[in-house]
């Protein structure tokens, strides 16, 4: 960590020091006025009241005097009352803090950017914890910042609660780098602040004004309205946001660039949910799960679908934190199910090749399991073959087997279409196989399309492997693939992917309209 050049004992130090005379005042003063006025008093009678009541007058302006707001702040929400030490900011003034930036910048054709970073609900903090808290807030902030940059990266502080950081960011850096750095900056506020016996959540957002290589010359004031724009955008997409704007890029590249920044603030801000279909026991009707698909709940444009946010999350890395965030909110919602009497015996959540070549990723499932009190059996985990077959190395390979021992069941997505091989049903535990749609679309005017899926099936049912049809979108279709063996199927002729809002309304419907039904059961079948 660089040297903040402040010493904290010496700090308290002066602290004392200036204190020790309003002790002094408070202490000593009133017993030697009591004591001069008796003596004035038996000297001269009542000729000496004018000169006692001057010091008794001289006495309360000095106590007014240290008894200022601004003198009791350093005593109030101070945590024992230490004086702060200075903040380890740059004394450059802000407006030739950019300037020189911006210069160096032009001059040596590298990329650079100017961080604005701001608390966010500082007027709250105020309210809650008082100036002098909130100056303690800040301070400790600025620490943080300082330790996350270079030493010789100049920090200022803009207004209270709100900093401004320049970054040369090198000859190689791009408008990615500089969002990543913004990230970075972003997540030192996560931990919280200690202020006096309490420990306080805060949160901060960023804006960025980012200059590429050998931009045109652009002033301050432009520059720092930039980066302003850019903060006003990352506060109106919810606490902690991220906004950017770039000057001396291609225009393709800063649309690439908000994009990534639009689905990371989504991911992290909770726009992106799970929706939840369900999936039907072929035999008995029941419904035997539901799988969670992955939907953004954009405030401008509706529910997207992944097509629209998952390759961008690839490119910033985020399709694991994308996973977490679904594996936890699905298994609330397997909680959920269960406190409020529905019978949904496994969840379905997908996982992507990142995630399978993770060395922690069975230690994350068990942790999320532990957490929401889910036995690892109703855990369904759903992997592409391609994640499967396309691996270079044995991590995903020992993760399956690992996950599969603790408990979970391993469901095969599209299967029928990719280039599984046969020796796959022998190295990986399997326990479902999901059909591909392309097999099942119109499956009952195309025969050799009902020989394939009946194959498939004939194969899984001797391995103790479940089937299901996926896609399934008519009557017609239901009917035959159940007809060829299918123990399971999901599709629109069941249900729409929906909300979790809406999930127990329609489990009671679709159970009430079972429960009408005739019974019927097939022996040689397997139940779900």
């Amino acid at each position: 960590m660089p040297d903040l050049k402040f010493k904290p004992h010496r700090a308290r130090l002066r602290h004392r020091a200036l204190q020790e005379p309003q002790r002094l005042f408070f202490i000593a003063v009133p017993v030697g006025l009591v004591i001069a006025s008796v003596a004035l008093f038996a000297l001269a009678g009542v000729a000496a009241w004018p000169a006692i009541l001057f010091l008794l007058l001289l006495y309360l302006l000095a106590g007014r005097r240290l008894m200022h707001p601004r003198n009791r702040a350093a005593r109030h929400h101070g945590g024992g009352g230490a004086a702060l030490p200075r903040l380890p900011l740059t004394r450059l003034p802000l407006n030739r803090l950019i300037t020189q930036g911006v210069h160096s910048t032009h001059a040596t054709g590298r990329s650079g950017a100017l961080f604005c970073i701001e608390i966010d609900d500082f007027a709250t903090l105020r309210h809650h914890h008082g100036l002098a808290g909130t100056r303690r807030i800040a301070h400790q902030l600025s620490l943080r910042l300082r330790s996350a940059v270079r030493e010789n990266d100049p920090i200022t502080r803009i207004s209270p609660g709100r900093f401004a950081i320049w970054l040369d960011l090198g000859h190689s850096a791009t408008l990615g780098s500089s969002i990543r750095v913004g990230s970075r900056l972003r997540s030192v506020a996560e931990t919280p602040i200690t202020l006096g016996h309490a420990r306080v959540k805060i949160s901060c957002s960023v804006g960025l004004c980012y200059l590429g290589a050998q931009p045109n010359r652009l002033d301050a004031a432009h520059v720092l309205a930039m980066a302003e724009r850019a903060l006003a955008q990352a506060r109106q997409s919810g606490p902690a946001g991220l906004g950017m704007h770039a000057a001396g890029t291609h225009p393709k590249s800063i649309s690439l660039a908000q994009r990534q920044v639009e689905a990371k603030n989504a991911l992290e801000g909770g726009e992106i949910r799970p929706w939840f279909q369900p999936q039907i026991c072929t035999t008995t009707g029941r419904v035997s799960g539901f799988e969670a698909l992955a939907r953004w709940h954009h405030p401008a444009r509706g529910i997207l679908g992944p097509s629209e946010f998952l390759g961008t999350l690839a490119q910033c890395q985020g399709l694991e934190a994308l996973t977490e965030s679904m594996l936890g909110q699905a298994l609330a919602a397997l909680r959920s199910w269960d406190e409020a009497g529905a019978t949904v015996p496994q969840i379905v959540v997908n996982f992507t090749q990142a995630d399978l070549q993770n060395p922690l990723f069975t230690d994350r499932v068990q942790w999320q399991l532990g957490l929401y009190g889910i036995a690892p059996q109703r855990l369904a985990i759903e992997v592409l073959e391609t994640a499967i077959t396309g691996a270079v190395d044995q991590t995903i390979s020992r993760n399956i087997n690992r996950v599969e021992a603790l408990g979970c069941r391993i469901s095969l997505d599209d299967f029928g279409t990719g280039p599984a091989p046969i020796s796959l049903f022998q190295t990986c535990p399997l326990a479902q196989l999901k059909i591909d749609r392309a097999l099942i679309r119109a499956i009952p005017e195309r025969p050799r399309q009902q020989k394939m899926v009946s194959a498939i099936v004939k194969m899984a049912g001797p391995l103790e492997i479940d089937t299901i049809a996926e896609g399934v979108e008519t009557p017609a279709e239901q009917a035959m693939v159940a007809r060829l063996g299918c123990t399971h199927i999901q599709g629109y002729a069941i249900a729409h992917p929906m909300p979790f809002d809406k999930t127990l309304p329609w489990l009671w419907r679709y159970n009430a309209r079972r429960a009408r039904l005739p019974a019927h059961s097939d022996p040689k079948r397997k139940t779900g």
